[in-house]
């Protein structure tokens, strides 16, 4: 599918950590695929943190952030860093979208005790 990209020189690549644009990194976040990635989109002193399919179930992987799912290609890789991805997005405050959360899709993660939960972006 990219072939014909690749072939026409419209295709670029990138690693990790890069800077995609200013104010846009890529984030590794191996575990769900091998080249899974999050993407934090910062501005001033707000950042957005778009996690893709970093979280499939909120209701049950914030209270479990170990558990993953049958389409995790590397489970324990996928807990590892949901872990993460929890514990800064609770410190740090970040705005999160996420392809499997609650309607809107993107809100906050509070820590709650030893427990995360979910807190949509109001109207």
């Amino acid at each position: 599918m990219v072939d014909a990209y690749a072939k026409a020189n419209r295709l670029k690549t990138f690693q990790a950590g890069s800077s995609l644009l200013e104010g846009i990194t890529a984030l590794a976040s191996p575990g769900h695929t091998l080249g899974h990635t999050h993407y934090r989109l910062s501005s001033g002193t707000e950042t957005l943190l778009f996690i893709g399919d970093g979280i499939h179930s909120a209701p049950i992987q914030l209270r479990e952030p170990c558990l993953s799912t049958y389409f995790d290609r590397d489970t324990m890789a996928a807990a590892i860093q949901r872990k993460k991805l929890l514990e800064q997005a609770a410190t740090h405050h970040y705005l999160i979208a996420g392809a499997h959360l609650d309607f809107p899709g993107m809100g906050y993660i509070r820590k709650k005790g030893k427990l995360y939960e979910w807190v949509p972006l109001k109207k």
